[in-house]
């Protein structure tokens, strides 16, 4: 996979997606002929894959498209987030009603 980072653009674009998140980066895929955007935190880590855009050119659509992506992708994490917190609650509640139980049986054999 051949990338060129599109380091600077006549509209901005580059400056304005690093103001959404000033880890990414946008990139020219020379095999596929796609734009994409990578999250680069430094230079030890390997480059984050974010998402290709459909667009040929470079324009103010990339800008609605990558936040379209953070809300989707929030919305994602936040309810896999809720999901674990609720199998947590399950098996905390399990635990003490257990332990609840556990003290009721050694009372009543005392």
């Amino acid at each position: 996979m051949e990338l060129l980072e599109i380091i600077s653009d006549a509209l901005n674009v580059v400056k304005r997606l690093k103001e959404i998140n000033n880890t990414y980066r946008l990139f020219y895929n020379k095999k596929t002929k796609k734009y994409t955007l990578y999250q680069i935190k430094n230079e030890l880590l390997p480059k984050m894959y974010c998402l290709t855009f459909p667009f040929n050119q470079i324009d103010e659509r990339m800008i609605e498209y990558t936040l379209k992506s953070e809300v989707q992708n929030r919305k994602a994490i936040l309810e896999e987030i809720e999901k674990s917190n609720a199998l947590l609650l399950k098996k905390e509640q399990k635990q003490f009603l257990e332990k609840l139980e556990i003290q009721n049986a050694s009372k009543r054999n005392s």
